[in-house]
């Protein structure tokens, strides 16, 4: 007996709220493989399910901040899905610290969705199939899809071109001020959250974030800033005490008050950061590598020309994108 479900199955199992069919196609997604491909070319009506992201340095208290959000959403019948995304594994490839098993708060309604994703060495704090993955779950009936990065550095902060909201979070001793300062992390958030704020020094870090936000110049955008403390429990209680609730009311006015002028910008950001992508992985890297090393043999140190001519010769860029996901439609694999 033939057992093998199609693509069109996928979609419909998905849709009825099967979440080991959801958890399988998300595998064959992130595995490049073809069925994933066929999955996201057949999605239809995809709705319009808001993306928060959540980052900040590793120790920041993220997995923590988002157990006791999920907390909050559950004594509002709220579904949602979670996307953590873990360092590889040298081994494997796969996710490495498993972030599930981080997330205590019990789902007996089956309400929350929870998944690991591996970097698989993809700088950014998101994985390479991150963006196909939320189309994904947009369509299985969750009311808000929450995305974990793995960490951000001075540049890693892609999670902000797909994502409708992003919250940055910080502790007091996260580091050097400046440094803080200087990386363009805070420019990038929309919400900053100073977590662990019952530790000494945090009434400090609190006041010197709203002085800076308060006077940056670069972005004319209001950036909130607010205390929490994850190491309580979060109920209807307490949410006020521990920050939960201010910060869960300030995510949803940002969320559910966008104009249609700013959902049509953070679109375009999306299509182009997807765009992007697909024509890094049109590129040979190793072909192109090769012949980088033969201009640098021969003499010719001009990268520009190098890289023009390199692309003009190699790459017709109106022809069938090159990405695993293309080559399966140029084959008739797939019928877009």
């Amino acid at each position: 007996m033939n057992t093998t479900i199609s693509s069109s199955g996928y979609i419909d199992k998905i849709k009825s709220g099967d979440r080991q069919s959801l958890s399988r196609a998300i595998s064959l997604i992130e595995n490049d493989l073809e069925q994933g491909a066929e999955i996201l070319l057949k999605l239809k009506n995809i709705p319009d399910v808001p993306v928060l992201g959540i980052t900040g340095p590793p120790g920041a208290g993220k997995s923590s901040l988002i157990n006791c959000l999920l907390n909050h959403y559950d004594s509002k019948n709220k579904a949602i899905a979670v996307l953590a995304i873990d360092p590889s594994s040298p081994f494997t490839g796969g996710s490495f610290l498993g972030d599930r098993i981080r997330f205590t708060q019990p789902d007996v309604h089956n309400k929350f969705f929870i998944r690991s994703l591996a970097t698989r060495g993809v700088l950014g704090g998101i994985s390479s199939n991150t963006t196909e993955i939320i189309e994904l779950l947009k369509v299985a009936g969750f009311d808000l899809i929450i995305i974990e990065t793995a960490g951000i550095g001075q540049n890693e902060m892609d999670i902000s071109y797909i994502s409708d909201i992003t919250v940055l979070v910080l502790v007091p001793e996260s580091g050097d001020e400046i440094q803080i300062m200087k990386s363009g992390i805070t420019e990038a958030a929309d919400i900053v959250v100073v977590n662990k704020s019952d530790r000494e020094g945090a009434e400090n870090f609190f006041q010197l974030l709203m002085n800076f936000l308060k006077k940056n110049e670069i972005s004319q955008k209001i950036i909130p800033v607010i205390k929490t403390i994850t190491n309580q429990n979060t109920d209807e209680s307490n949410g006020t005490i521990n920050g939960i609730t201010t910060l869960s009311d300030e995510i949803e006015k940002r969320i559910y008050n966008n104009d249609e002028s700013e959902k049509k910008a953070k679109w375009l950001r999306k299509g182009l950061f997807m765009l992007k992508k697909i024509l890094i992985n049109r590129i040979n890297l190793e072909d192109f590598e090769n012949s980088l090393k033969v201009e640098f043999t021969n003499g010719k140190r001009n990268l520009v020309t190098m890289v023009n001519d390199y692309i003009q010769k190699n790459y017709d860029f109106s022809s069938p994108s090159k990405t695993k996901l293309s080559k399966n439609i140029s084959a008739g694999r797939i019928k877009s």
